[in-house]
């Protein structure tokens, strides 16, 4: 139990350490305005990432190795490993509107870092360190107003919100219950600068606000799953089936929930002197780390996952976010409720046997995996400008075993994960974005006793 202790208190602080390198936004997009940015890690780690992003019906062991699966909490319950996993994530975006050429943006960040371990047969256990959204942009639009000319709004984000979470999931039969308890943490930057005419004495206007987060966050999963090993021929005679088929139903919900936020707020007039400076002539507001509430919206998934063997993974999943039920004190654009499709397989040629032999060819040791995810985004009004905007995502990715593979301790596995995407339409403003991340899953066997001959 003191061992357990340590290692638990040690990665605690390992990832109150690692929250520094959080600080830069994994995002350089107009739509992160939005609501609280961007939603990260809503495609899981490394494994499931290059699956579409599915989560719902994803069990630890499902996929091979034994992973974790941070969407759905009932899945905690089948950890039969001790695991660690780490990753680093990348965004390359082109942002293009039509008639306006285009600008590429690159920015790389800590993807995750999260560990989990069996306590009883019943009972698994995990802590993890995610970004939960970024935000990132920088939009300049023009306005003709009569008898004053072109009035230039400037809107520039920056930040965003992370969370430490800890996981419990349980087994009874073949149903699992789980529940995460987060803590959200993290920080939002917004400026808006308001510039007239020159030489009219008007003054210009800007606002620069900071939120800060900190707060309990609690989402909830179910998981039933059920094992094909046999069939009916002849009589009623059992066969058993040379590769059995495991389902897996998954459902993941998150009510909505009031979140305690505070906001500084400082706004100025200003005006252009004679350098050409804009210097601060007068105060507006000045308001100090002022409490209010934001109202986060409710979210569920449901989602399938089919295996065959050992050597076939195949899901899908559907999931809804009512962003309608959002509400931050001084936002006033009402956003769009989103609905999330995917899809995704893992195959790799060997069977777990298989994969502890030296003489299998190192290819056919490698896991292959490949999804795709659709998904409505909550954005109209201003920036959109007409009806709801969609995102396609394609997904893909490999598991690359590392060091030696025994059946007693499992095996390590080097994951890359890579998404090719696209969000908005050229007539607007249009998102081509590539994603990578680099994951590493340990697996091993902690808190056993010795034995002795």
């Amino acid at each position: 139990m003191i061992d357990l202790v340590r290692r638990i208190l040690g990665f605690v602080c390992l990832s109150f350490f690692c929250t520094a390198v959080y600080s830069q936004a994994l995002t350089n997009s107009p739509y992160s305005r939005y609501g609280i940015g961007m939603p990260e890690n809503t495609s899981g780690f490394a494994e499931t990432y290059s699956m579409g992003g599915l989560g719902a019906a994803i069990q630890n062991d499902t996929i091979s190795p034994f992973a974790i699966n941070p969407n759905n909490p009932a899945s905690f319950a089948y950890n039969r490993m001790t695991v660690f996993e780490a990753g680093l994530a990348s965004n390359t975006t082109q942002l293009s509107a039509a008639g306006q050429g285009s600008q590429v943006n690159n920015a790389t960040s800590l993807g995750y870092i999260a560990f989990a371990f069996p306590v009883y047969k019943w009972w698994g256990l995990g802590l993890s360190l995610t970004p939960m959204s970024a935000v990132g942009y920088n939009v300049n639009t023009q306005k003709v107003v009569d008898s004053i000319g072109t009035v230039s709004s400037t809107y520039n984000g920056s930040g965003g919100f992370d969370k430490l979470c800890l996981s419990n999931g349980f087994k009874l039969g073949g149903f699992s219950f789980g529940v995460n308890t987060s803590y959200l943490f993290g920080h939002i930057n917004s400026t808006k600068e308001v510039d007239l005419p020159t030489g009219y004495g008007y003054f210009n206007t800007e606002s620069t606000t900071s939120t800060v987060v900190s707060a309990l966050y609690l989402d909830y999963g179910v998981q039933y799953s059920f094992t094909i090993d046999s069939t009916l021929r002849h009589h009623g005679v059992r066969q058993a089936l040379h590769d059995n088929w495991k389902f897996v139903f998954g459902v993941n919900y998150a009510n909505m929930q009031d979140v305690t936020i505070r906001a500084t707020t400082l706004t100025t007039n200003d005006v252009y002197n004679g350098y050409n400076i804009l210097t601060a002539e007068d105060t507006i507001e000045n308001v100090n780390a002022q409490k209010s509430v934001m109202r986060m919206p409710g979210t569920w998934g449901a989602g399938l996952t089919v295996k065959h063997g050992e050597k076939l993974t195949i899901g899908f999943e559907y999931s809804v976010t009512n962003w309608s039920e959002f509400n931050w004190p001084g936002q006033g654009e009402q956003l769009l409720n989103t609905q999330t499709y995917k899809a995704g397989f893992q195959y790799t040629p060997s069977t777990r046997v298989e994969l502890m032999q030296h003489s299998q060819p190192y290819f056919k040791k490698v896991f292959y995996r490949a999804g795709l995810r659709f998904s409505t985004l909550p954005v109209y009004g201003p920036l959109a400008g007409g009806p709801q905007l969609s995102e396609a995502v394609l997904t893909f990715g490999v598991g690359l075993p590392i060091g030696f593979i025994s059946p007693k301790y499992n095996f390590n596995i080097l994951n890359l994960g890579f998404e090719i995407g696209t969000r908005g339409t050229q007539s607007i403003l249009q998102e081509n974005y590539f994603n990578f991340v680099l994951g590493l899953t340990l697996n091993d066997k902690w808190f056993q006793r010795s034995k002795y001959n």
